[in-house]
């Protein structure tokens, strides 16, 4: 620690009553996120592994005017290691030890049970059964669904646009398999992680589909190298307690993917996702397979981390959530990617690395049919806005 560095971290401004405040989260999920005084933030510019102590303190009081005597400023770094938000020993122990019980669990636990859905399985399977109800409608034995585009919020926020999409999809005992997209909230080092691991949920586990995994890991072995991800994977524990009140106990297995923006924002990650994506692609062809797209759209205003909405960011944002759509509902992963990099004050569509990996591996020639386009308040205490829609694919027409 003589000459401390930070590791690469998220950083969001935000300002709560009156203050400016500098939200820092950690993308590992190692530590949980933290504020501090926005005029702090030249502290951690400056933990870039060449100075020391002293070097940084005399820095700050040059460049940046701030006088910070020096053992409050060991003391922050001290509390910083302490979390785990420095590359050094300490960090790689935490991570090593973490890492090596979620590879030896038998299962991926669940992060959200009583939290953002009831821990008890009357309790979630009535919740469930309110919000989306047992109908006919929701298999067709002669339909042409081989897909759908999902939210993964609260059940109580999701479930009315769940229940429109749920709708004529193949009945379980017509799949071999489901292929799960996820969207990562985290930036990871590689496009894609998969893990092998069942999803347990109060309901039950969502079974992985073991035979197709291997398969994919012998095609392109680094698919399970950053299967921690899993480990606070939202969107994909969501999607698995929809999929096991939907399917029940003769849920398909599934293939559980993350996808984040690496594979996008990086164009050294480009012929490892486009390895992945033929892989997965050509793995799933002809097969009777179902694909869950677990994505949202804009995530906007403090609760996110981002500035307060303008009043023409709603506008906006919707717009750029219909372009999306509109590009996903024709297979056009050129425009999906070209919007999902697209900057703005807001940042960009969470799911968008989502919907251009769906676009690059279903069937050339799918058409996608929108049940409805929509916002709502983000969950929490701070103010934000959530896009979201539901969709269904069908297979290409012969």
């Amino acid at each position: 620690m003589d000459r401390p560095k930070l590791r690469k971290v998220d950083r969001f401004e935000h300002r709560r009553e009156g203050q400016d405040l500098l939200v820092v989260r950690d993308p590992l999920g190692l530590a949980e996120p933290f504020a501090l005084e926005v005029e702090l933030a030249p502290v951690l510019d400056l933990l870039d592994g060449t100075r020391t102590l002293p070097q940084i303190r005399q820095s700050l009081l040059m460049g940046a005017g701030l006088d910070l005597p020096l053992p409050d400023l060991q003391d922050f770094v001290a509390q910083l290691r302490e979390q785990g938000l420095c590359d050094d020993d300490s960090f790689r122990e935490r991570w090593a030890e973490l890492h090596t019980d979620f590879l030896e669990a038998p299962q991926r636990p669940p992060t959200l049970a009583g939290l953002v859905y009831p821990a008890t399985p009357h309790a979630l399977a009535t919740e469930l059964e309110r919000a989306i109800p047992s109908v006919p409608s929701r298999t067709r034995p002669d339909g042409t669904v081989i897909g759908v585009l999902a939210p993964h919020g609260p059940i109580a926020q999701v479930g009315p646009l769940l229940d429109e999409t749920l709708r004529g999809l193949p009945a379980p005992d017509r799949l071999e398999h489901i292929v799960l997209l996820g969207t990562d909230h985290g930036p990871g080092l590689l496009p894609y992680a998969v893990t092998a691991k069942p999803y347990a949920t109060p309901l039950g586990a969502l079974p992985p589909a073991i035979d197709l995994i291997d398969a994919l890991e012998r095609r392109v072995p680094w698919i399970r190298r950053e299967e921690l991800r899993h480990r606070n994977a939202i969107s994909l524990e969501l999607a698995a307690v929809f999929l096991l009140h939907f399917y029940g106990e003769r849920c398909p297995p599934v293939i559980p993917v993350l996808c984040g923006a690496t594979g996008l924002m990086d164009p050294e990650q480009r012929d490892q996702r486009e390895r992945f994506e033929l892989a997965l692609g050509g793995l799933c062809e002809d097969r009777p397979v179902l694909w869950w797209l677990s994505a949202e759209l804009s995530h906007a205003g403090p609760a996110y981390g981002r500035p307060p909405l303008r009043p023409t960011d709603a506008m906006e944002l919707q717009a750029r959530d219909a372009e999306l759509l509109a590009a996903l509902r024709t297979g056009d992963d050129a425009t999906l990617a070209q919007i999902t990099l697209r900057e703005h004050p807001q940042g960009p569509a969470s799911g968008g690395p989502t919907l251009v990996a769906a676009a690059r591996m279903l069937p050339a020639g799918y058409r996608g049919e929108l049940c409805r386009q929509t916002s709502v308040p983000a969950p929490g205490d701070e103010p934000g806005v959530v896009g979201m829609a539901g969709m269904r694919l069908h297979a290409p027409a012969r």
